[in-house]
């Protein structure tokens, strides 16, 4: 693993088009719209109190509460439908629960709606209607019938959110201190990256990875192999020298060979890694980061994740 003291931002020339492309994130604009998803359980505390550590001073948090009661297991209504205010009892008495939590919280303050309907729909329409630049949502471990029945909301937001999204696990406190940075070459994961960065605790140890497929056993699928690697590490090493941290923190690349799912998150056990940031987007090379990827990372919930949407709002499957 090699090892670079971070440094501002500088023009480099990246070994992919992709990673050269608009630099500029929703995160870098001002006034910074933070949507931070509550629903009264240890993940919604934790997801609060990260809200309240890394949203910029200048910015505005508002809190979405989502009453689910009759929806889940029905028909995923298309993105963009309607979601109403809720009046009934079970919608005020979640009311109650989450102000309660963010009062706890210091975070009292905050704007808080209270919707009727799917999850991980009302949420990224509000964060649509909201123009959110970071959804903050809890991240909680799930069995086989949540996943039969659609409850995996965390998992459902990154597939349809069009900006960030932070899902934190219920032990997180504050901004992290050591990161996993999982680069296929994408835009999406350096994009994913550079927002890592921008949330990162002082004197954060931040890694960026590529796993790269098992080694071939022909020799000239070794050859291309050994070519590919040299491409990555390239590409890694400008990379590294492009990610800003506060205060002078260390960034550090390595390259794995295996399965993608397993090796960044043996990567992040081995780090201790506080937060695991990917792309979710096709295309880039070597092993990219499948929906299947993020899907088994999260579902192991054993640390905080951010998985930042393809450019130009593309929403992935």
């Amino acid at each position: 693993m090699s090892t670079f003291i971070s440094r501002g931002l500088s023009e480099l020339d990246l070994p992919s088009a992709a990673i050269a492309a608009d630099a500029v994130t929703h995160w870098d604009l001002p006034r910074a719209v933070v949507l931070v998803a509550c629903n009264a359980d240890a993940g919604s505390r934790a997801a609060a109190r990260v809200a309240l550590e890394v949203a910029p001073p200048d910015s505005v948090i508002r809190a979405l509460a989502v009453n689910d009661a009759g929806v889940i297991g029905h028909a995923i209504p298309p993105l963009g439908a309607a979601a109403h205010t809720v009046s009934d009892l079970a919608g005020e008495q979640l009311r109650t629960a989450v102000k309660q939590q963010l009062d706890g919280c210091a975070c009292d303050a905050w704007p808080l709606d209270v919707r009727a309907g799917d999850p991980a729909m009302v949420i990224c329409h509000t964060a649509d209607d909201l123009a959110a630049s970071l959804i903050v949502i809890g991240l909680n471990e799930h069995d086989f019938v949540d996943r039969a029945l659609r409850r995996e909301t965390s998992l459902r937001v990154t597939r349809h959110a069009k900006v960030p999204v932070l899902t934190v696990v219920p032990w997180a406190i504050g901004r992290p201190r050591v990161i996993v940075a999982a680069v296929d070459f994408s835009a999406a994961s350096v994009r994913a990256a550079r927002v890592a960065a921008s949330l990162a605790a002082t004197d954060c140890a931040f890694t960026l990875v590529h796993v790269l497929s098992p080694a071939e056993s022909t020799p000239a699928a070794r050859s291309f192999a050994a070519t590919i690697a040299r491409s990555v590490e390239d590409g890694l090493v400008r990379l590294a020298r492009d990610i800003a941290l506060p205060n002078g923190g260390t960034v550090e690349w390595t390259v794995l060979r295996g399965n993608a799912a397993d090796e960044i998150a043996a990567l992040a056990a081995k780090e201790g890694a506080d937060l695991i940031a990917l792309g979710a987007s096709p295309g880039g090379i070597g092993n990219v980061l499948h929906s299947s990827v993020r899907a088994s990372l999260m579902r192991q919930a054993t640390r905080s994740l951010l998985v930042v949407p393809a450019l130009n709002g593309q929403v992935v499957s």
